[in-house]
């Protein structure tokens, strides 16, 4: 029933496990490969996932309510989405509105 529900944990939890198989970046556990995101925000979770070229900044709403929040200078090369809706994004300010629970995943450009 719930692989039939493209809405359901199950496709959400099946999606995540094909990026983490396509993205190197995510292979890595042991040791973690994870350095501090500048961006900043009450309530996100903000990491990068160093790889060559093909890092990734990742934010996670861990609240219950719509969070925003801004780029560092450096992080705003990380353009182009490759996990994520309904989020918000000014790319001339740099500025990200996350909703409730919201994960996205950037990738370096």
């Amino acid at each position: 029933q719930q692989q039939a529900d493209k809405n359901s944990l199950y496709t959400h939890y099946k999606t995540l496990i094909a990026l983490r198989k396509s993205h190197e970046a995510l292979w890595q556990v042991s040791p973690p490969n994870l350095e501090a995101s500048k961006s900043k925000s009450d309530g996100v979770i903000s990491f990068i996932r160093p790889f060559n070229n093909r890092s990734l900044l990742i934010f996670q709403n861990i609240t219950s309510t719509e969070t925003h929040l801004v780029l560092s200078f450096e992080e705003k090369q990380f353009s182009t989405l490759i996990f994520g809706e309904n989020y918000w994004f000014d790319s001339v300010k740099g500025q990200i509105c996350l909703p409730a629970y919201q994960l996205i995943i950037f990738e370096e450009r």
